[in-house]
């Protein structure tokens, strides 16, 4: 529907440009929302009458030009940003309320939140009323607005113009608003125009229900295709959406989707906005106000509320971040790290107790302060107000790039291009005892930045409970998280009993850490495909032409001063040649199985159980339970014998939707599955590794029973 304007946009772009080709007079003009000293709007205060006669009617208006794909917002902007603001004074004249034009549904590159808003040109104005015994007309507009592509940039004018009081003459400017008037919605309370048939609903707070909106209109066709929008004003704990517009007799019947807020909503007033009709020649757009007042919206009864969770307490989430550490060693993510471990083992065990505790340390230490700068981080975003959750990091592509980049000069080394050497010989034990500990830090640090792609049992839980807490609670989460992931590898250095196991140290420790150097590389080709989803393929290549030079830096940086100079200026000019990364390309969405919360409350009023997958490309043990466990037979067999429909919430991106879901479920990152079952009061939440016997048996109890049509 959103092109469906075009013709309204071009109508006034083109009185626009009659504007612009014969306007004689001065027009006050500002520009505003410069991005590196290029402005991203122009605003005009135009009027219909470059001369105004007493007691004559005036239009005014305040006209946005903006650069392409740039865009300002509606009264409602919907999901994010700020709406438009113009107040419009006058002398000598009275100036009535502000005009909106039909906007279009915007949505931010990831596709997940819809906004309201105007893009290449738009004219918001008002009607002024001249006084009878006017001398002079000034008009003065203040405009505050948020100018938007990706990136938002704020701006404000104030424009100021005086017409001449005398014989009526109309101005340069009167085409354009002539177009900007012809678009505006219908005047319902004008004769011969649609009339509103609509019984307000009684909603349980929590709920939703979908409301008939019956339109009797002798002179408005029906609609062409059953389409149709609403953009609504905010209303405080509802959300509304015209969800189906259909033909009845003579008129149509649009469906108007009311979700209530958890307490429903606070002021009695009614349920305004745009609602915009598609039919045959142009939309059929009008401004509504439908009764509805908060006594319509009652408390959801005791017996159908979902029952509270006992709170949990921080000694038992500190026990529970320590054993999700623990587990993580045994995620795929930390495999290269575990094998490095390994060969660091069979030197150790059998060496004194003052050096292997040093070791230990010196890896713990590692491991501790990687875990505070990331609390530094997710509390420092906290602080100006960005949330974020566990595995953020891998949002971003350049993170991506570098932690590759890491495990290549790591990788070198291993192969002997520089001097890290692991070997069973007395000047290799010489070499590890003066530079070993530093690369036991170093290795507790990377097993951190690895561990962040993966999830493991109590971890959701511990982790999410930490962001929702003070700033010491997340500190002290970290911590034993990092605590419980350096604990095997202490326990193995440190128990006699457990040395036991551990080879001495001899040549097999040559062959094993070439193989290390190989798992490490394959973990820098999985970031790679990271940053090859996040950015396209040209953002991934810049990445590997980046990857190459600073491996083969890394190789003449083993030879005099000059070959080390060299490779440092080889970094530098490849770094800037690569970064930024592009954005991803923009692509036709796959909408088959994409999950919004709509789409799932849709479902479950159909009767279907649903079962939503909240992913992202970065995440292993999303992709592990996803290869290994949904792709199964068993589990598509099951889906299908259920009539379950599966949606995939991707959190690749950064996402604040799919971050709200999995903070209401307890959860600071992703994997989360959730199981909706029809006459349920909450979803059913799966652990976070999945087996085919988990998934089966809880889509066979979701799944309708034949006989009654209630959940088995």
């Amino acid at each position: 529907m959103q092109r469906s304007l075009l013709g309204i946009s071009l109508a006034l772009l083109a009185g626009g440009l009659v504007a612009s080709s014969v306007q004689a007079e001065d027009t006050p003009r500002a520009t505003a929302a410069e991005e590196d000293g290029d402005p991203r709007v122009e605003v005009e205060l135009i009027t219909d009458r470059a001369r105004v006669a007493p007691g004559e009617s005036l239009r005014v208006g305040v006209r946005f030009v903006l650069d392409p794909h740039w865009h300002v917002y509606f009264r409602n902007p919907g999901e994010a940003a700020i709406g438009t603001e113009v107040l419009f004074a006058g002398e000598g004249a009275e100036v009535g309320a502000l005009r909106w034009p039909t906007p279009e549904r915007l949505r931010d590159p990831s596709g997940t939140i819809v906004t309201f808003g105007y893009e290449q040109e738009v004219i918001l104005g008002a009607r002024a009323q001249v006084a009878e015994d006017a001398q002079r007309v000034h008009v003065t507009a203040d405009a505050d607005f948020l100018v938007c592509k990706v990136d938002c940039i704020p701006g404000r004018v104030v424009l100021d113009r005086t017409i001449p009081v005398g014989p009526s003459e109309p101005s340069a400017a009167a085409p354009a608003l002539d177009a900007y008037e012809a678009a505006l919605p219908l005047d319902l309370d004008a004769a011969g125009r649609p009339a509103l048939e609509w019984e307000p609903p009684r909603l349980e707070a929590g709920a939703s229900a979908t409301v008939p909106l019956r339109i009797r209109c002798d002179d408005c066709a029906p609609p062409a295709e059953a389409a149709g929008a609403l953009f609504p004003d905010r209303l405080t704990g509802l959300r509304a959406a015209a969800t189906e517009v259909r033909r009845e007799g003579g008129g149509l019947v649009v469906d108007v989707r009311l979700e209530a807020g958890p307490d429903g909503f606070e002021d009695a007033e009614p349920l305004t906005g745009l609602l915009v009709l598609q039919r045959a020649g142009a939309p059929l757009a009008m401004e509504v106000a439908l009764p509805l007042e908060a006594s319509d919206v009652v408390a959801a009864a005791p017996a159908e509320s979902a029952p509270a969770a006992a709170p949990l307490s921080l000694a038992w989430v500190l026990l529970l971040a320590f054993v999700g550490g623990v587990i993580l060693n045994g995620m795929p993510c930390l495999l290269p790290v575990l094998a490095l471990k390994v060969v660091a083992l069979g030197q150790l065990a059998h060496e004194d107790g003052r050096s292997r505790t040093s070791h230990v340390l010196a890896y713990t230490a590692g491991i501790l302060a990687a875990m505070l700068g990331l609390a530094a981080v997710v509390l420092g975003l906290r602080a100006v107000g960005t949330q974020v959750g566990w595995g953020f990091q891998l949002q971003s592509p350049v993170f991506a790039t570098v932690l590759a980049a890491a495990l290549v000069v790591f990788a070198l080394g291993l192969f002997g291009v520089w001097t890290l050497r692991i070997d069973g010989s007395a000047a290799g034990r010489r070499l590890d005892r003066r530079t070993g500990l530093g690369r036991s830090f170093g290795e507790g640090l990377l097993a951190v930045l690895l561990a962040t792609p993966c999830s493991a049992p109590f971890l959701g839980t511990a982790v999410g409970f930490a962001f929702a807490a003070s700033g010491g609670v997340v500190l002290a989460v970290f911590l034993a998280i990092g605590l419980g992931l350096a604990a095997p590898f202490a326990l193995v250095a440190l128990v006699p009993g457990a040395r036991r196991l551990v080879p001495q140290p001899g040549a097999w420790m040559e062959s094993m850490q070439k193989v290390l150097g190989f798992l490490l590389l394959g973990t820098a080709v999985f970031l790679l495909w990271v940053v090859g989803q996040l950015t396209g393929v040209d953002g991934m290549t810049q990445a590997l032409v980046f990857l190459v030079v600073l491996a083969g830096a890394v190789f003449l940086a083993t030879g005099a001063w000059v070959s080390r100079a060299i490779a440092v200026a080889l970094v530098v000019a490849a770094a800037f040649w690569a970064f930024p990364l592009p954005e991803r390309p923009t692509e036709a969405a796959n909408t088959d199985r994409a999950w919004t919360p709509e789409r799932v409350e849709t479902l479950v009023a159909e009767g279907r159980p649903v079962f939503v997958d909240f992913t992202a490309q970065w995440c292993i043990t999303c992709k592990a339970n996803e290869n290994l466990v949904l792709s199964s037979d068993a589990v598509r067999d099951a889906f299908a014998e259920t009539g379950t429909e599966l949606l995939v919430a991707d959190w690749t991106e950064r996402d604040e939707t799919i971050r709200q879901v999995l903070e209401r479920h307890g959860k600071a990152g992703v994997p989360l599955y959730l199981l909706y079952r029809p006459g349920a009061s909450a979803p059913e939440v799966l652990p976070e590794l999945l087996t085919e016997g988990i998934v089966t048996g809880a889509l066979r109890g979701a799944a309708p029973d034949e006989a009654t049509g209630d959940p088995r």
